[in-house]
């Protein structure tokens, strides 16, 4: 008989400390919503031209981050990646697919739009302390990218 709890998982506490920071964050937590909503805006309208798949937005009041998968190359979120970490952008993978962490292994069902975000999808640089001018750096080197054939 396994004990409640006996299986591996995430630790999720915050510790005090994190909690402290958090709670020091709060005063500035509109400003750093509204900032990281005008970088995202201006990402969507920088990169509309191009065969990406664009996070839409949701109606949430936060962006934590921002994904695109590139369209018409199998395999090229990775490849993207790469480049524009060669160009000085730092870019990373959107998601993972949960479904095959072990503390889930046995769920039920397949999620396969989570399984192409983690195979395709890439998160671009997304933080209140962005600037216009380095969101719109991000879209060149995507530009950039893309006319070299990276997808």
């Amino acid at each position: 008989m396994q004990k409640k709890g006996a299986s591996a998982a995430g630790n999720h506490r915050l510790t005090d400390l994190g909690a402290a920071l958090g709670r020091a964050q709060l005063r500035r937590l509109d400003a750093i919503v509204d900032a990281r909503r005008a970088r995202a805006t201006e990402l969507r309208e920088g990169l509309a031209e191009l065969p990406l798949e664009l996070q839409r937005e949701h109606g949430a009041s936060n962006a934590q981050t921002f994904g695109v998968v590139p369209i018409g190359k199998a395999g090229a979120g990775e490849a993207l990646i790469a480049a524009l970490r060669a160009r000085g952008i730092q870019a990373g993978r959107l998601s993972y697919d949960l479904t095959g962490l072990p503390s889930l292994a046995g769920a039920r069902g397949e999620a396969p739009v989570a399984g192409r975000l983690a195979r395709e999808g890439v998160a671009l640089p997304l933080h209140a302390e962005l600037r216009p001018e380095d969101t719109a750096r991000v879209c060149e080197a995507l530009r950039g990218a893309h006319a070299e054939g990276v997808w």
